[in-house]
C-alpha cells in the first residue's frame, strides 16, 4: 500500500506541467540600468523610476542578425513609491521588467541629498535584484539624463560604466560602491555611507562634441542624507583607512628636484590601536599602515638604486600618505559622518564599553575623538633599470 502511494506521488510529480510562477522569456524586459529621481509635487513628491532596457534584436551587426539602431531603450515613469513607479512602467512598455539583468542603479543628487531609503527599502526586499549591483549618485545632474547618455565604446552604456567600475577597482582605488555595503552601512546604525559618483563631463577635444560619463568623486552620507563630496585626495586618504589594499600607483613627488616616482602597492596591511577607558573615554585612536611597494617609473633624474636615496624616497612617500590620511580625517570628522565605521570597530573588540557608554552619544563623540596614523613603506623593488634613464643628462 505504501509503495502504491509512493509510485502515484511519483507519477503526478513527473507529468507537472511546472514551475507555480513560470514566465515566458517574451514577456520580459532586459534592465541593464536603473535611475532613480525627485519630482517635486504640490501635495507630495514623486518618484521617478527610469530605467535602461537592452533591446535584444538590436545587439550585433544586421550581417550577424541584429537590427539597425540603438542597442538601448530609455524610458521613465513617476509613481509614489519605488515599486509604483515601476508598476507603471510596466504597463507602458507592456512587458514586466526583469530586474537581475540591472548592472548599475544610479540615484540623482537632489534624491540624494533629500534622502534614499525609502526609495531603496523595495531593491532591499526585492528578490530578483542582485546586492552586488553597482549603486552610484549622478553628480550635478539627474539620474535620467546619466541613463540616456550612450557611450562611443559600448553599445550598452551601463556595461560601459560597470566596466569602468570594476577596472577601477583594480586601478584606481575605487570604494565598494554597491547596495550591499550601502545596506551594510545603515543596518550599522552609528555609521554611514559612502558612494561613487558618475559625473557627465564636457568634451574638451575639437574632435568630440558629445558629453560623456566619468566616475566622480566619493559622496559622503549622514544617514541616508547626501551632505557633501570628497575630493580626489580626500577619497584617496579615506581609502587607507579600510582593511583593503589601496589600487592605483602612487606619484609621488621627487624631492630637491622636479618630476615625480611612481610607487605601486604590492602588499597592504592595516591594523587599529585603541586606548579606551572603562568608562567609555577614548584616550586614543591609531590606525597602522603597513605596506610593501616597488618602483615602476621616475621622471626626475635620481638613483633609487642607491640605498640612501631610496630610504629618502620611502620617507617622501610615507609623509605623502600621512598627509592624505589626515586631511581625511579631519575631513569626516568636520562632517560628523562615520564612514571609516571606527564605531563599528569599537564595538567589535569593546562591545560591553560600546553599548553602555558610546553608541548612544556617537554623534557627539565621533567629531572629537583624537586619531592618529602611523605609516610603515618598504620599497622592494626599483625594476630592472637600475638609474633613471635620463640619470647621465643631470652628471
Amino acid at each position: 500500500m505504501r509503495f502504491a502511494l509512493l509510485s502515484i506521488i511519483l507519477v503526478i510529480a513527473l507529468t507537472a506541467s511546472g514551475c507555480w510562477n513560470q514566465v515566458e522569456l517574451e514577456e520580459w524586459a532586459l534592465v541593464s540600468a536603473i535611475g532613480l529621481d525627485i519630482i517635486p509635487g504640490e501635495d507630495e513628491d514623486l518618484v521617478e523610476m527610469t530605467v535602461q532596457i537592452i533591446r535584444t534584436r538590436h545587439i550585433g551587426t544586421p550581417e550577424q542578425g541584429g537590427a539597425k539602431g540603438s542597442a538601448f531603450w530609455t524610458v521613465s515613469a513617476t509613481g509614489r513609491t519605488t515599486p509604483e513607479a515601476a508598476s507603471n512602467l510596466e504597463k507602458q512598455i507592456g512587458r514586466r521588467l526583469f530586474l537581475q539583468s540591472a548592472r548599475i542603479i544610479v540615484i540623482g543628487e537632489d534624491l540624494a541629498r533629500s534622502g534614499i531609503d525609502v526609495v531603496l527599502d523595495w531593491f532591499f526586499r526585492e528578490e530578483n535584484v542582485r546586492r552586488k549591483t553597482w549603486l552610484l549618485v549622478a553628480r550635478n545632474h539627474t539620474a535620467k539624463e546619466t541613463l540616456c547618455a550612450p557611450h562611443e565604446l559600448d553599445i550598452i552604456p551601463a556595461n560601459a560604466i560597470e566596466t569602468m567600475m570594476q577596472n577601477g577597482q583594480h586601478t584606481a582605488g575605487i570604494i565598494d560602491s554597491t547596495l550591499h555595503r550601502y545596506f551594510r552601512a545603515r543596518f550599522t546604525t552609528t555609521s554611514h555611507p559612502m558612494l561613487v559618483g558618475v559625473e557627465m563631463t564636457t568634451p574638451t577635444s575639437a574632435d568630440s562634441t558629445c558629453p560623456f560619463l566619468t566616475i566622480s568623486d566619493i559622496a559622503i552620507f549622514k544617514e541616508d542624507h547626501l551632505i557633501d563630496w570628497l575630493t580626489h585626495e580626500d577619497s584617496r586618504g579615506v581609502l587607507w583607512l579600510f582593511d583593503t589594499s589601496q589600487k592605483g600607483p602612487l606619484l609621488v613627488k621627487c624631492e630637491d628636484m622636479p618630476g615625480y616616482a611612481t610607487i605601486e602597492v604590492l602588499r597592504y596591511k592595516r591594523t587599529i590601536d585603541m586606548d579606551i577607558s572603562e568608562s567609555g573615554e577614548i584616550r586614543s585612536i591609531i590606525y597602522n599602515v603597513k605596506l610593501t611597494s616597488r618602483l615602476i617609473a621616475q621622471t626626475c633624474a635620481i638613483d633609487y638604486s642607491n640605498t640612501e636615496n631610496l630610504s629618502k624616497l620611502e620617507n617622501y612617500t610615507k609623509d605623502f600618505i600621512l598627509k592624505d590620511i589626515e586631511i581625511a580625517l579631519k575631513t569626516i570628522q568636520q562632517l560628523n559622518s562615520d564612514v571609516i565605521f571606527l564605531g563599528r570597530e569599537i564595538e567589535r573588540y569593546y562591545p560591553k564599553i560600546w553599548y553602555q557608554e558610546l553608541a548612544a552619544n556617537w554623534s557627539e563623540i565621533f567629531p572629537e575623538i583624537p586619531i592618529e596614523s602611523r605609516v610603515q613603506i618598504d620599497i622592494q623593488r626599483i625594476g630592472m633599470a637600475f638609474k633613471p634613464t635620463n640619470y647621465h643628462r643631470e652628471e
